[in-house]
């Protein structure tokens, strides 16, 4: 089979059928590393660890494959800043979020530095969506500022943001404005967000984006809509991500 034709499958399939989009990405990296087409290895390392990290399910499934992009920087070079800029923002995002985990630091400093060039939009508004919930899970509120900001910048860009991309930016700037205390631009974050999901069709984080209303509702006293929104949430649980649980 033609690997580019997989990996292409791939990213298609990903914003829906995300196992699916996995297994595509998984056989084009076999068989680029047949052809030994470095293009080709690092692209469908990158789908394959993105699909795993949406999927929100395992995250030691992550462990092998940040080895085995380790172990295939020491046979390839990249062939292009695109591909290496993807392959840093990929790396971050899925090795453990750990200070002490060795070599994180230094990737967390180029995923920074990353999300701040004139790197592909849609790649520097996701690894700042990874960054900001990392430095929140942390507590490194000030920190998070850098990529909140970048988040804000590029959201504003609609028509050059993909959906996904878009919604995972939203929904995390909704959970920094809800622990900010900011409940009402929450809530009007995740209307925006839900547009846009409806809109696209990408509905991956619909289930974490009503959370935050939900919890911005709560805040503001409105049990009901907060209710209302709860059992929005629990519609199709039983076919949600383990994340979404």
């Amino acid at each position: 089979q033609d690997p580019w034709l997989l990996y292409w499958k791939g990213a298609c399939t990903m914003p829906s059928h995300l196992a699916e989009s996995h297994g595509y990405f998984e056989r084009a990296l076999t068989l680029f590393s047949k052809k030994n087409d470095a293009a080709g290895v690092f692209r469908s390392w990158s789908g394959a660890i993105e699909s795993l990290v949406q999927d929100m399910g395992d995250i030691k499934r992550l462990d092998r494959w940040v080895a085995l992009v380790l172990d295939l920087m020491k046979q390839y070079d990249f062939p292009s800043k695109e591909i290496e800029d993807e392959v840093t923002a990929r790396i971050f995002t899925a090795m453990p979020w750990d200070p002490a985990e060795p070599g994180f630091v230094k990737w967390r400093k180029q995923a920074t530095g990353l999300i701040e060039s004139d790197a592909d939009p849609n790649l520097r508004l996701m690894t700042a969506f990874y960054l900001l919930a990392h430095h929140l899970w942390i507590g490194e509120y000030a920190t998070g500022r850098i990529a909140l900001d970048v988040i804000r910048r590029l959201a504003k860009t609609y028509e050059n943001i993909s959906p996904l991309a878009y919604c995972m930016g939203r929904m995390c700037e909704g959970w920094f404005v809800w622990l900010s205390g900011g409940h009402r631009q929450c809530y009007s974050i995740m209307q925006e967000a839900l547009e846009r999901a409806d809109e696209s069709g990408v509905h991956i984080w619909d289930k974490n984006i009503l959370a935050l209303g939900a919890a911005a509702k709560l805040c503001m006293g409105d049990i009901t809509e907060a209710g209302r929104l709860l059992e929005r949430m629990a519609v199709g649980l039983e076919r949600a991500r383990l994340f979404d649980r």
